[in-house]
């Protein structure tokens, strides 16, 4: 372990730090995965704080590869894309509409 986690490791030797500690993951995980259904204003700083945590992953636990790709899966999680800015692509093609009218032919 690297000298500059000596000071962590025993703050989280006291088992309160330690579940506070996994309950916030928790939550700031939750909370990255409901974002999607947030307004903008609190999407933003939810987004901040996967960011930070993913980070400090990067810096204390040293899993370069996994903090990247979170990052670039929090990068795909801040794009804000609705469906009127995709226009007609989950639209059903015009051959698929049925008209009231041909429903009652059938």
């Amino acid at each position: 372990m690297p000298g500059y986690l000596d000071g962590i490791g025993s703050l989280f030797a006291i088992p309160v730090v330690t579940a506070a500690g996994t309950w916030l993951v928790m939550l700031v995980e939750l909370l990255l995965a409901f974002s999607l259904l947030f307004e903008k204003r609190f999407r933003v700083p939810v987004l901040a704080a996967g960011v930070a945590f993913h980070v400090g992953i990067i810096l204390f636990m040293g899993l370069w590869t996994f903090g990247i790709a979170m990052f670039a899966c929090i990068v795909v999680l801040s794009m804000d894309v609705r469906r009127d800015r995709l226009g007609s692509v989950f639209d059903p093609a015009p051959s698929a509409k049925i008209s009231t009218d041909e429903v009652g032919r059938s």
